[in-house]
């Protein structure tokens, strides 16, 4: 046999290896960010957290929590008027039905998607930690306050527009999210 005759076993030997490579870089980095994540540290609101910033130099990645006070009046739910909080996110998705190679399945497409964010205080033991500019913060947990479907009045010309087109919508989901918990890197 000659070279000839592996040279698609090569190529093809060499392609998966860069594959498993690559496959491998992805996974030690998403390792790395959960170790990271694990060894911030989380800092009790107390008179100590001013001195723990300080002796950093004030470039300390931590995380606080605390119990969330609006510093101005607080955001309302539209759904859900006696909700208030200081984060709000509304979103749009219209669920859709597509066909792909024979095969009919569920999509959702992001029509619309608005925040709104009011200035705040973590408040923890008496002591406040003032939060002016909400969109800096890293990560914040929000949950559902009100979601509500809608669903799609199509006609019978549309049903069949839809199956001919390969995509038919079945309606539309309003979500509106609120802060539950606050994370704040110092």
């Amino acid at each position: 046999m000659s070279f000839k005759d592996f040279t698609m076993d090569l190529l093809g030997l060499g392609i998966s290896t860069g594959f498993t490579y690559l496959f491998y870089r992805f996974v030690r980095a998403g390792q790395d960010v959960v170790r990271h994540l694990k060894e911030t540290p989380e800092l009790e609101i107390n008179s100590s957290l001013i001195g723990r910033v300080t002796e950093s130099g004030g470039s300390m990645i931590a995380c606080v929590r605390g119990v969330v006070k609006a510093s101005d009046i607080a955001l309302r739910c539209n759904a859900r008027p006696e909700v208030t909080g200081v984060i709000w996110r509304h979103t749009i998705q219209e669920h859709l039905v597509e066909q792909v190679m024979g095969l009919w399945m569920n999509d959702k497409l992001t029509v619309d998607l608005s925040t709104s964010h009011i200035p705040f205080v973590l408040m923890g033991k008496g002591i406040g930690v003032q939060i002016t500019n909400p969109k800096k913060l890293d990560y914040v947990a929000l949950t559902v306050v009100s979601e509500k479907f809608e669903s799609a009045s199509n006609s019978l010309a549309d049903h069949i527009w839809g199956w001919l087109k390969g995509v038919r919508s079945t309606g539309t989901q309003h979500i509106e999210f609120g802060v539950s918990t606050v994370y704040k890197v110092a």
